[in-house]
């Protein structure tokens, strides 16, 4: 009888610990600022941030180059960002110190 409790236990846990995982890799909504240093977009706080569009297909941010954006729309594990509209030009990027 115990060890059916035991694994019982251990069972629930394993069941918890998969659930709390696959919630914690679900997209959150985020607007982020950042720069465009040739045609990646690096965040504030120095991220790397992959931009798509709504398709799921990476965005050119060529045009984009040199200057500060914020940007709104879905923040996936690993940096993967959709956005769910235009990027925004806040201006030139900030001189590095």
């Amino acid at each position: 009888m115990l060890r059916i409790g035991w694994i019982g236990a251990l069972a629930a846990a394993t069941l918890v610990a998969a659930a709390t995982e696959a919630s914690a890799s679900r997209p959150v909504r985020r607007t982020i600022v950042g720069c465009v240093v040739e045609t990646t977009f690096f965040s504030e706080d120095g991220y790397v941030i992959r931009v798509h569009d709504r398709a799921n297909a990476p965005v050119d941010l060529q045009r984009w180059r040199g200057r500060r954006l914020e940007i709104k729309g879905w923040l996936s594990p690993g940096d993967r960002f959709n956005l769910d509209g235009a990027p925004r030009v806040l201006g030139p990027c900030k001189p590095v110190r």
